[in-house]
C-alpha cells in the first residue's frame, strides 16, 4: 500500500512511509511485570525486550532526515514474528 501511495503522491513531492512496531513500553504496558513481559518477547531475535519510545522516535527522525526512504513499511520489531493463533 505504501508503495502504491508513494507512486501516486511522488509527483507532488510527497513521500509515504509506515512504521510497523512490535511491542513497545508505553503507558498501557507500564504495569506489566517482568514475568508478564517475558513470554511476549521470547520470539524476538534481539533484543528480547519491549521497544522503547525513544527507539520509535529515532526511526521517525531518520525517516524525515533521509529523503531516499519512500514507499516502504519499516518493521521496528527486534526480528519478532508472532505465531499464528
Amino acid at each position: 500500500m505504501a508503495l502504491t501511495m508513494a507512486r501516486d503522491l511522488g509527483p507532488q513531492g510527497i513521500r509515504v512511509l509506515a512504521i510497523a512496531p512490535s511491542l513497545f513500553a508505553t503507558g498501557a504496558t507500564a504495569a506489566f511485570t517482568d514475568e508478564q513481559v517475558a513470554p511476549l518477547v521470547e520470539d524476538a531475535a534481539f533484543p528480547k525486550r519491549m521497544g522503547r519510545p525513544e527507539e520509535y522516535a529515532k526511526l521517525a527522525l531518520a525517516i524525515v532526515d533521509n529523503a531516499m526512504l519512500n514507499g516502504q513499511c519499516l518493521r521496528l520489531d527486534a526480528g519478532q514474528r508472532f505465531a499464528p493463533r
